[in-house]
């Protein structure tokens, strides 16, 4: 006698076929997932690759400082004893190699000393970005930031992605591995601002987090030399 199959009830069949079509979203949803994953994964290597690929002498440069060093910045900035001292003559290179000059006569200049790393310098240059965005310096003040204590080891290496993240733009001074700028100036502490008037002749210096209105106060008292 033929065996014969008896099939499922059309209700069953309708159940079991949504089921599957349930079961094939839920596995096509994980294997999106996993998909997407893997690729923030790669990204995220090869980001990594690509800055562990970046060692210290390609951040830093050589420098040429003539003329006396600054004593240390003291704790009461009233007794600062580089007030009205020259700048050191201080000449190097930006990352991508372009010559710049900090302390020599010409137009005032506001200098910040900025290291990756810190996190006050973290906080402090969007601020700076934003603040230039919006015409906080003057076209007869110069803002010269300069990259200082480098150093692969520490976080948000290297500096160079930092500042193209942040959307500085502006000119940035390499210190040496030596860090022959910030010694020059007397200072050891990041963030740090130092300014000058027209004939390269110190104005204030001063450590720390400064805001916008701060920041347009430095400008004021360069264009014064007071």
């Amino acid at each position: 006698m033929p065996t014969s199959t008896t099939k499922p009830p059309l209700a069953q069949r309708s159940r079991r076929a949504r089921d599957a079509h349930r079961r094939n979203l839920v596995v096509g949803a994980i294997v999106g997932i996993v998909v997407v994953a893997l690729a923030v994964l790669i990204g995220w290597s090869a980001a990594n690759s690509s800055s562990d690929r970046v060692a210290l002498e390609d951040i830093v440069a050589e420098v040429s400082v003539t003329g006396e060093m600054w004593p240390a910045l003291p704790q009461d900035l009233a007794d600062d004893p580089a007030i009205g001292l020259p700048s050191p003559a201080i000449e190097g290179t930006t990352f991508d190699g372009d010559p710049i000059v900090v302390g020599e006569p010409g137009n005032p200049q506001v200098i910040a000393l900025m290291a990756s790393w810190c996190p006050a310098c973290q906080q402090e240059l969007p601020t700076i970005t934003s603040w230039v965005a919006d015409g906080g310096v003057p076209d007869d003040v110069d803002l010269v930031l300069v990259n200082v204590f480098s150093d692969p080891s520490r976080p948000n290496w290297p500096p160079t992605q930092w500042y193209e993240q942040e959307g500085y733009t502006g000119p940035v001074l390499a210190d040496s591995a030596d860090s022959e700028v910030a010694e020059a100036f007397g200072m050891g502490s990041v963030p740090s601002w130092i300014v000058l008037d027209d004939q390269g002749t110190a104005v204030f210096r001063v450590t720390g987090l400064l805001d916008r209105a701060q920041l347009d106060m430095l400008v004021e008292m360069a264009r014064a030399g007071v």
